[in-house]
């Protein structure tokens, strides 16, 4: 990359193919973002465009790494299929996710001291009132920390599907094994058990149902 102390190379680095594809997107390319970033840093180290070029850098690093997990995540789904997760639910019964074969299963992470999954949950219950007879359940895991919060939002907003939690947030496992990282996250699982898409609602979910039911 030429003129690579001159401020022109910031715009340089962010040029489009289309309205919404740069050219510089992938992985590989972060290295031309590093490089201008420290001949910035030491020319214009006060200059915005410096700083917001680190911060771009580092918002890309984390995407790619979280794309990385997914794609691991999902190569295992293909081979394996889904992984396995036991936990307790509300009544101290260990509920396997593996038991659920034979269904089409919404994996969901939420948290009852989150305002938005628990908005999330609720416009889930009429798919899941319309589809349950028909061979779909919902496998919802709280990253709680309170039995008692835990248990008395699922009671006051009647969430009549599986509801398990380790209690042990922020130090649970199973977010971690599907690299969850914003509540919520959903993830919808065949009747093999095999992962087949994430974070799906309304109306794109039961196109979903409609082909695996």
């Amino acid at each position: 990359m030429e003129n690579i102390t001159s401020l022109s190379s910031i715009y340089a680095l962010y040029q489009k193919l289309y309205e919404d594809i740069y050219v510089m997107n992938d992985e590989t390319d972060l290295q031309y973002f590093k490089f201008v970033a420290d001949s910035m840093k030491a020319y214009y180290p006060n200059s915005s465009l410096t700083k917001h070029l680190f911060e771009n850098i580092s918002l890309r690093e984390r995407q790619f790494e979280t794309q990385s997990k997914m794609e691991e995540l999902l190569s295992y789904a293909e081979e394996k299929g889904s992984l396995e997760i036991v936990l307790p639910d509300i009544h101290g019964d260990t509920v396997r996710l593996s038991d659920l074969k034979g269904k089409v299963v919404m994996l969901i992470f939420w948290s009852s001291r989150n305002a938005q999954s628990i908005s999330s949950m609720i416009n889930l219950q009429n798919i899941y009132n319309k589809y349950n007879h028909k061979g779909f359940e919902i496998y919802a895991i709280s990253l709680d920390n309170n039995r008692t919060q835990w248990i008395s939002a699922i009671n006051f907003n009647e969430f009549k599907w599986i509801n398990v939690s380790e209690l042990s947030y922020p130090d649970s496992h199973a977010d971690r094994m599907y690299n969850v990282t914003r509540l919520p996250t959903n993830f919808l699982l065949n009747k093999e058990g095999a992962l087949v898409t994430r974070d799906i609602y309304g109306r794109t979910l039961e196109i979903w149902l409609d082909n695996l039911l």
